[in-house]
This record gives structure tokens, C-alpha cells and sequence, in this order.
């Protein structure tokens, strides 16, 4: 006999999974080119999610054995900066569209300046890595400062990183790196956007990957991670409903790039479906990182490396 935990976790996953298929045949289709295998996608996505999770399960009895932390509830606190980071983030990706595509004149000459000064010792990828982290370091500042005053006592779990825990992340980068080539091979076609493994100087690779932790990898995780989810839990005492309202948040943060960078252009209830129910579960595999490894260091060094190379999911 199925236990009732085990029959509502079956429940809550096939109905996930049948409404993903649903908002991207219906509301969403428009957001997938023509005739897009919607179908195909979340099959491998969310198969290749519950690999990652099976890994991770098995991984976990090697791992140090952290509590969630454990924090009060400040509802107005938390509110206040959420919409803080919210705010902060639509005015860095403002800021960087008007840089990129109309930069005033002064601005354009300093951005130019820059980028050659930077390209006599490093490639041009590294420079604008540089740029990117340059553009956005006053959030990583802000996020940081934030983790560290809300977390208290939790504050050396949270960045610990022991060898069992670097151990179980080369595990998952060997993985992702193979999953990415299959996907890469069979399905995307060698696509060049999507590169498998790192090329280049070793140098060159350490600080490209530094350049972007400081845009994504460790601000993310430690604000969606390390802080919401614990303090969410403290309220909800569900971790998977919790888990699923800090992804939804964390899609949400993605808004503003994909509005005013790349121009996508939705109503309001349909950004809800898109953050509710997203076609990528990466915010669910990073999610199953920090909940097994109670460590925001080891999701950081992961969410960078997959967005610099070896992603494993389909559009």
C-alpha cells in the first residue's frame, strides 16, 4: 500500500506536469516558436529533473546533515524587501538596455574605453562578463548584506562548503555536462548557443565564471534559496508548497529582462501561468539542491556553470 504522502506528492506532480502541457499548448503556445514539440520538451525537462533529484537523493546520506534554518516570521520585513529587490532589478535591466541599445554619448565613449582596456588582458567574452558583473554588483552587494542580517545564526551553514559538498557538486557538473551533450547531439542539433563544455585559457574560463556568479549565481541563490524559502517555510510549514511560491517568485524576477530585454509582451495573467508553471524547471533543480545540501555555496557554483555551459533542458 501507497502511503498517503507518497499518493499526494503522485497527485500534485501528474497535475503539475498535465497544466505545463496545457499553458503551452494554450495560453503560451505564443511564446514557443511555430509548431514547437511542446510535448517532447517537458518529457526530457522534467525527466532530466527527476534525474537530477534521484541523484541528489542518493547523494544525500554522504552529505552533512544541516538543519533548514529556522526564522521568524516578519511579514511586513520580508514584503518590504521583496519589493525592494523587485525594484532594484527592473532598474538594472533598464539600466542596461538604455546602455546597450541608445547609450548617450559619454556613456558609450566610457563603455568603449573600458572594454579596450580590458580586452589587452583578457578575451572579449571575459571583458563583457566583467561589465555585466560591473552593471549589477550594487544588487549582489545588496542581496548579500541582506542574507547576512536576516540569517543570524545560520550564517556559516549557509556559506559552508566542505569537500563532500564540492564532491557531490562535480558530481552534478559531470552530469549536466553529459546531459547537455545528449540534448545538444539529438535534439538542439549542435546548436552553437548551446555550448557543452568550457573552451579557452584556464584564466580566461575563472573569471568569466566569477564575473557571472556575481550576476546570478550567488545573488539567486542566496536570496531565493537561502533566505525566501527558509522564511516562507516559516510560515507555510509545506515544502513543496513553499517551493513552489519561491519559484514562482524567483521566475518573476526574470520579468523584467524578458520585457524590456528581450521584449516579450504578456498580460498579467498569463506572466502569473508563466511563473507558476514554467516549461524549464530549473528553479525546481536548484531548489533540490539547496534543500539536500543546506548550503547555498554548492547551488551557486551549479546555477552559474549551467548558465555559462552544460545546460541540460530543452527550450
Amino acid at each position: 500500500m501507497l502511503s498517503r504522502r507518497t499518493t499526494t506528492l503522485a497527485a500534485f506532480i501528474t497535475a503539475y506536469l498535465l497544466m505545463v502541457y496545457c499553458v503551452y499548448t494554450g495560453p503560451l503556445s505564443t511564446t514557443l516558436p511555430a509548431g514547437y514539440p511542446v510535448l517532447r520538451d517537458l518529457l526530457w525537462n522534467y525527466g532530466v529533473l527527476a534525474l537530477f533529484i534521484f541523484v541528489l537523493w542518493f547523494l544525500a546520506k554522504h552529505l552533512p546533515k544541516y538543519e533548514i534554518p529556522k526564522l521568524p516570521a516578519h511579514w511586513t520585513r520580508f514584503l518590504i524587501l521583496l519589493f525592494a529587490l523587485g525594484l532594484s532589478g527592473f532598474f538594472v535591466v533598464s539600466f542596461w538596455k538604455w546602455i546597450v541599445e541608445s547609450p548617450p554619448k559619454t556613456i558609450a565613449n566610457i563603455i568603449i574605453v573600458m572594454g579596450k582596456a580590458l580586452t589587452h588582458y583578457v578575451s572579449l567574452g571575459v571583458a563583457n562578463s566583467a561589465l555585466n558583473g560591473v552593471l549589477t554588483i550594487y544588487e549582489t552587494l545588496f542581496v548579500l548584506v541582506v542574507v547576512l542580517w536576516q540569517l543570524h545564526g545560520w550564517r556559516r551553514q549557509t556559506f559552508s562548503f566542505s569537500w563532500r559538498h564540492g564532491a557531490a557538486t562535480i558530481v552534478l557538473l559531470i552530469i549536466s555536462t553529459l546531459v547537455s551533450w545528449v540534448a545538444n547531439r539529438f535534439f538542439l542539433h549542435d546548436d552553437p548557443v548551446q555550448t557543452v563544455v568550457p573552451t579557452g585559457r584556464i584564466v580566461s574560463l575563472l573569471a568569466t565564471f566569477v564575473c557571472q556568479s556575481l550576476v546570478n549565481g550567488i545573488p539567486e541563490e542566496l536570496f531565493y534559496r537561502a533566505y525566501i524559502f527558509p522564511q516562507l517555510l516559516a510560515w507555510i510549514r509545506r515544502p513543496l508548497i513553499t517551493g513552489w511560491i519561491t519559484i514562482a517568485l524567483f521566475n518573476a524576477s526574470h520579468i523584467p529582462s524578458l520585457f524590456i530585454g528581450q521584449g516579450l509582451v504578456l498580460p498579467w495573467w498569463k506572466w502569473i501561468l508563466w511563473c507558476l508553471f514554467n516549461l524549464q524547471p530549473t528553479g525546481w533543480l536548484y531548489l533540490a539542491i539547496y534543500y539536500r545540501m543546506r548550503s547555498a555555496i554548492p547551488g551557486a557554483t551549479y546555477h552559474t556553470y549551467i548558465t555559462l555551459w552544460a545546460f541540460p533542458f530543452l527550450m
